[in-house]
């Protein structure tokens, strides 16, 4: 038996006609772009976001504040940096050579009102600091992820807004409405990659089973039952449009 090989655009139309497809929002189908020689032309450049939900305290990291009284500083001293002006904590001899390529904010802050991890990720992610509204609420705000794969979404036929969750221990969702795309829609919430038995670290990581490597009949056979289903019920659903406009 022939094997039959899929592009990366036939893999993510093949993912679309799965019934995985039906519930899994977040799956941003683009088009590769190529020059007038019909050469690729560069890839986009993406941004990895790093959010800890929790971590070392700033006095043993950035700011050490040496002149405060021993019950508020921490027991490190600062060391120069490679940026004038810029101390970090003693201990980050090599995060020292490299701070010309990041900046330290420390002018940043949580309203009053927050005083938990949970709160203070939801105002990092989406601004909002009013209140806390809760899961499934539909005219919360978006978080960062969902805000720019509405505004600035992949050109490549791949996801625009990817979430790779904890891979040590069992998933945690630090902030209320991180699996959700605010008030743009589900169309916007991002794909959870990885897990503790499964991430991207392993030699044998198995990626999300979002690519249905069916047969050319197979996948015509499903192409047909997702016209019928749209027509019937995705059209009359918010959820199904939002799915609906993923696949234009």
């Amino acid at each position: 038996m022939n094997a039959y090989e899929l592009n990366r655009r036939q893999a993510l139309i093949a993912a679309g006609l799965g019934t995985l497809s039906l519930g899994m929002p977040g799956v941003v189908m683009g088009s590769d772009e190529q020059d007038a020689s019909g050469n690729a032309v560069a890839a986009e450049k993406s941004c990895i976001f790093v959010l800890l939900c929790g971590g070392p305290s700033h006095v043993d990291t950035w700011d050490m504040k040496p002149n405060a009284p021993d019950t508020i500083r921490g027991p490190y001293q600062p060391i120069a940096t490679k940026v004038p002006g810029m101390r970090i904590n003693e201990m980050h001899t090599e995060l020292a050579k490299l701070t010309d390529h990041f900046t330290l904010i420390n002018s940043m802050s949580h309203p009053g009102s927050i005083s938990n991890h949970f709160d203070a990720m939801h105002n990092l992610l989406s601004g909002q600091s009013t209140k806390r509204v809760q899961q499934g609420v539909p005219d919360d705000l978006p978080y960062l992820g969902s805000f720019v794969a509405k505004h600035h979404p992949s050109k490549r036929n791949i996801v625009s807004n990817a979430w790779l969750i904890k891979c040590v221990g069992p998933p945690v969702f630090c902030a209320p409405n991180i699996s959700l795309g605010g008030y743009l829609g589900s169309a916007y919430a991002p794909v959870f990659i990885g897990s503790a038995q499964n991430h991207p670290a392993m030699d044998d990581f198995q990626p999300p089973e979002i690519y249905d490597m069916g047969d050319p009949a197979r996948l015509a056979t499903r192409r047909t039952l997702l016209s019928d289903i749209e027509s019937s019920r995705l059209s009359r659903d918010a959820r199904g449009q939002d799915w609906s406009k993923l696949r234009e």
